[in-house]
């Protein structure tokens, strides 16, 4: 294991970090209604670099058949939102690898991956309501409907479009969430955490004391990389790209279980030698970013370890030697849930979802409100932003959640949620 001083030196520049203040939310009474709802909802029409979303308002009929009628309750607001807003041309789940000769070696060069592919596998037919990822709480259901009911919390399908108060949906389209969680952790554990869970489990067997290497730790993802791995053992080496918010990912992701945190300019440093020196030979690295940061997750590999590529945050291939024969794969959180039954997700969702409960799953966000969405789509579209901005539509009044969950202690992140300014 590495040394506890040894795992400090590197968040020495972060000691200081200000512990956040929360406020309680929790699930509303279950009702039920024979008469029509006004559903408001954000919208765009057309795809391209400039965009146009406008709030547009629709009356709701009562839901038949085995169909729900679902009241929003939180949906988060990513730079991956704006990337399907943004697309254009159909989504490809491919990796282009090729051989190439640098400075008379031989090197693999490994392309990007297209940002629509991995999330939510083709483009929403327009218009379209913005938002990929969310959770609602269901109001009334359909005649046919068997497995829910007034009052659960449901995660909508990936790509649905969840920037808004109301939608009716298939019960066969959805999937429960247990509402005895913070409602802004359940609205982003259906994309970012499900896909480190798959990532983990998916491509080799790890025990205890084996070691990982992942980029883009600042993200989601990463967060949960490092929790999920934590927990079973295995120690992590995360790389992070050294901009504003460092200061404050760096600690949570030491106190979450990181075993060794570094910006990915000091990747080839001497220090950072010594303190790889100190570990086992990592087995597996994880890329979501590509560039620089996937050139130094690779560096980091020892000939012949698995490398899975699961995104190109930086839009740049990057290159690696040939010689050291690293085995690169790719996730695609879209083939997954393609080729997924419907139990398989709510097992995954029910053990992410645990451990949110149980306090071993922590993540850093940040709070914005649906009336306020104009401030909120300008907030989460920021470049350089590390906590999630999760966009809430209303306010439960009911305390239900345990008091301690929402403590922040001075000394470390726990929930890790602040509220956006206004």
């Amino acid at each position: 294991m590495l040394a506890t001083s040894a795992r400090r030196a590197l968040v020495a520049a972060a000691r200081h970090a200000s512990p956040s203040v929360v406020s309680r939310r929790a699930a509303w009474p279950a009702f039920s209604r024979n008469m029509s709802v006004e559903a408001k909802s954000l919208v765009y029409e057309t795809r391209g670099e400039t965009i146009t979303i406008s709030e547009e308002v629709a009356t709701l009929s009562a839901p038949s058949g085995n169909q729900a009628l679902l009241k929003f309750l939180a949906a988060p607001i990513t730079r991956a939102d704006y990337d399907v807003i943004h697309a254009s041309g159909e989504s490809s789940l491919s990796l282009d690898i090729k051989e190439v000769s640098v400075r008379f070696a031989k090197a693999q060069e490994v392309g990007v991956l297209d940002k629509i592919a991995g999330v939510v596998g083709k483009l929403p037919s327009l218009p379209a309501v913005g938002g990929i990822q969310g959770v609602a709480q269901v109001e009334e259901v359909g005649s046919g409907v068997k497995g829910l009911k007034p009052g659960d919390w449901v995660l909508p399908p990936v790509g649905a479009g969840t920037w808004r108060s109301h939608a009716l949906m298939s019960e066969d389209d959805l999937i429960t969430v247990p509402n005895d969680i913070p409602m802004e952790y359940a609205a982003v554990l259906g994309v970012s955490p499900c896909a480190a869970l798959r990532m983990l489990s998916d491509f080799e067997t790890l025990s205890a004391g084996d070691v990982i290497v992942i980029n883009a730790a600042n993200g989601l993802v990463g967060q949960t990389l490092v929790q999920l791995a934590a927990a079973r053992g295995i120690q992590v080496v995360a790389v992070m790209r050294g901009r504003q918010g460092y200061e404050e990912v760096c600690p949570h992701l030491i106190t979450r279980g990181a075993a060794v945190v570094i910006s990915e300019n000091w990747s080839k440093d001497a220090h950072m030698k010594s303190l790889m020196a100190e570990l086992p030979a990592p087995k597996m690295g994880f890329d979501g970013t590509g560039g620089n940061s996937g050139a130094a997750v690779a560096n980091l590999l020892p000939a012949g370890a698995t490398l899975v590529k699961f995104g190109s945050a930086s839009g740049q291939p990057f290159r690696v030697a040939s010689e050291k024969n690293l085995q690169i794969k790719t996730f695609f959180l879209s083939e997954w849930q393609a080729k997924a039954s419907k139990s398989d997700k709510q097992a995954m969702v029910n053990t992410l979802a645990d451990m949110v409960r149980d306090k071993s799953l922590q993540l850093l966000l940040e709070r914005a409100f649906f009336d306020k969405y104009k401030t909120a789509l300008k907030k989460g579209y920021g470049m350089m932003r590390d906590r999630q901005l999760v966009m809430c539509m209303a306010e439960p009044v009911l305390p239900t959640y345990p008091a301690d969950l929402w403590q922040l202690q001075a000394d470390e992140v726990r929930l890790g949620m602040k509220q956006a300014a206004e």
